[in-house]
């Protein structure tokens, strides 16, 4: 099959063995102007202070009732880093919605949800999967940006940037708690 004269050009400009180092740049700056960056910002920005006197302060069970990451949605406040919003709102909000059972069974376990997902949004499954099935998923990752699709269901995901955040993944880290959910069954 032969391509005709201007695909060649073009096809030979982007394939410039000279350009690669600005190509590989441009796209790590755009990966990272899309939410990436921010990832990797500690888990809390502020931490409380905990009670001076508490019985029992290193106690598993005071750790269970007084750990301000579990059950309590932080998807929207602005103490919390954008990887905690981010779990939280993939937890509290889309996971609710689509499998309450497993939800309300995480919520009991006290299993925080930046536990698991942290990894998966700061490496883009890049540690889940076999390489080429990475890529086959960032694919579709990335092809969902600047899509021009707007957030028609804001009640359910909060405000989303569809066209400057990787929005997929988040859906795909809830496929991937229930895949493992259904899997666990068996």
């Amino acid at each position: 099959m032969e391509i005709d004269e201007e695909a060649g050009r073009c096809l030979a400009e982007l394939n410039d063995g000279e350009c690669i180092e600005a190509d590989v740049y441009w796209l790590f700056n755009r990966l990272m102007s899309l939410g990436i960056k921010e990832l990797f910002n500690p888990v809390l920005n502020t931490r409380k202070a905990a009670p001076k006197k508490a019985a029992n302060l290193f106690s598993w069970d005071y750790q269970k009732e007084h750990n301000e990451l579990v059950g309590k949605d932080k998807s929207e406040e602005d103490d919390a880093s954008n990887v905690l919003r981010r779990c939280h709102r993939i937890h509290h909000r889309y996971l609710q919605a689509i499998d309450k059972e497993l939800y309300d069974y995480l919520e009991r376990q006290s299993i925080e949800p930046q536990m698991h997902l942290q990894r998966w949004l700061r490496c883009i499954f890049s540690r889940e999967f076999k390489l080429a099935d990475t890529l086959l998923l960032w694919d579709a990752i990335f092809a969902c940006v600047s899509s021009g699709l707007e957030n028609r269901n804001e009640k359910l995901t909060g405000k989303l940037d569809l066209n400057n955040e990787l929005v997929m993944l988040e859906f795909l880290c809830v496929s991937m708690i229930v895949f493992v959910r259904m899997f666990r069954k068996d």
